[in-house]
């Protein structure tokens, strides 16, 4: 599914950004800290609730699902009169019916919630993988037809609304799950403590994942935080988008197995080295092909993003490590600690941001990759705590993949350096080159993740 949606989604973002200019990408990225906070708000940690308690029942799950209509329909009234007050605030006046427009999207994605837990619940991926690829095919079209009608940053607010409502429409289409008509405060009453310690983190989350488009909307242009916004997105549909795959399907299964620690502990070591397998190496070549591919693939335009793309690149792999150890800690029950070490990290990334804040952007950035840095490290003290598998280890875990990611990153310079090409052809060769020799080193050592995805990718063909 994450592959699919990414690469789908990769490809409109290319021809949006042709289409559309920065200071437009920059509108969005302004509001996108309040309404990740909303969003957060709406579920509640209910989802996660339903996901983690073995014993629930279609009273707590109707429930939950009214409580989130009833939040839903709240936020969008706190969004209709506050849209003047965030306008004001970047000084940008047409940000006011953007924001009425976006808060449509809370009602629309919360009569989804729970057929999407509940599938997730069953480890059942297949049919989002579907809806999901089908909207963002969706959500594309409808956003590069307004964008070449010359709707501007409406396209992109279209675009978001169109992948939400087909979303949800399909979503009752697929699954057979029905409310039914209680709402019983007790079943609420029964998963609000864990709730409760899983939205305080997730809103934390939530809230410092997305300050920089607050500060960089605020501190400086639409056009500035449109150049972020674009290396935001990248690292966001390639590391990310495949790190939040995994944290989906991990959580469940961490959950399934928690009370034994030995199989534990071996799955979190398998699912950190299948995790770095993919994420380590795209990382590594979107780092060293970066002044090169953005100008060609996203247009001259978008030049300035490349720094800033380098070095979220950074951040993508250590997000990718630090959601298995979260994952894991979150599957033992210890939903309150996730919370406290989210205060502590965002305590560091407060301190980061005071430091760099008036050293322009690109040291704001450099801020942000030192704090993800130090996340992976935080992220990983419980693991060593609960299950005995260190920082050390997790890195001698790692050493092979990131030998053969070396092997291919010293290839790919030293083939810029003497290729006679230049433009489309010279960037397809560096990548598609590049992870030929990745995948020709792992298997000259036999990496266990590329034996694990040789043996899955068999069971699916016979299958």
């Amino acid at each position: 599914e994450r592959f699919g949606m990414s690469a789908i989604r990769l490809i409109i973002t290319i021809v949006l950004a042709r289409l559309l200019m920065p200071s437009q990408f920059g509108l969005i990225g302004m509001i996108t800290v309040f309404i990740a906070i909303a969003q957060v708000l709406i579920d509640s940690g209910f989802g996660k609730a339903l996901i983690q308690l073995k014993d629930t029942n279609k009273i707590d799950e109707s429930s939950i699902f009214y409580f989130n209509l009833f939040i839903s329909i709240f936020m969008i009234l706190v969004f209709y009169f506050s849209a003047p007050h965030i306008a004001s605030f970047y000084r940008e006046p047409q940000l006011v019916k953007i924001v009425r427009v976006m808060s449509l999207n809370f009602l629309i994605n919360a009569f989804g919630l729970i057929q999407t837990t509940l599938l997730t619940k069953e480890l059942n991926f297949r049919p989002q993988m579907l809806i999901n690829i089908s909207t963002s095919i969706i959500g594309g079209i409808v956003g590069t037809s307004m964008a070449l009608e010359g709707y501007g940053v409406w396209s992109l607010v279209f675009q978001t609304i169109a992948i939400s409502t087909g979303r949800s429409l399909l979503l009752w289409v697929i699954s057979d799950w029905r409310p039914i008509w209680a709402l019983n405060i007790n079943s609420l009453k029964g998963m609000i403590w864990f709730g409760t310690n899983i939205t305080a983190s997730e809103v934390l989350n939530a809230v410092f994942s997305n300050i920089y488009f607050l500060l960089i909307g605020r501190l400086f242009t639409a056009t500035d935080l449109g150049f972020y916004v674009q290396a935001r997105k990248i690292v966001t549909l390639t590391a990310e988008s495949i790190s939040l795959a995994a944290g989906k399907v991990l959580f469940p299964t961490f959950s399934k197995i928690q009370h034994d620690k030995e199989r534990l502990k071996s799955s979190v070591k398998h699912s950190l080295q299948g995790i770095a397998f993919i994420t380590i190496p795209m990382m590594a070549i979107i780092i060293v092909t970066a002044n090169h591919m953005i100008p060609t693939v996203f247009g001259p335009h978008w030049l300035p993003t490349v720094p800033y793309l380098q070095l979220l690149s950074i951040t993508g792999i250590l997000y990718s490590l630090s959601i298995v150890n979260l994952s894991c800690l979150v599957a033992l029950g210890h939903a309150d600690l996730q919370f406290k070490l989210g205060l502590v990290k965002n305590a560091i990334l407060i301190i980061l941001i005071f430091i760099t804040y008036d050293l322009g952007m690109l040291a704001m950035i450099i801020g942000y990759t030192v704090n993800s840095l130090i996340s992976y490290y935080i992220n990983t003290y419980y693991t060593k705590k609960m299950l005995s598998y260190s920082v050390i280890e997790q890195i001698k875990d790692l050493l092979g993949i990131l030998l053969a990611t070396a092997v291919a990153v010293l290839f790919i310079m030293a083939l810029k350096n003497i290729a006679q090409f230049s433009g489309w052809m010279i960037l397809l060769i560096q990548l598609i080159s590049g992870a030929a020799i990745y995948l020709v080193v792992c298997n000259i050592f036999q990496l266990s993740a590329l034996v694990e995805f040789k043996k899955i990718i068999y069971k699916y063909r016979r299958r």
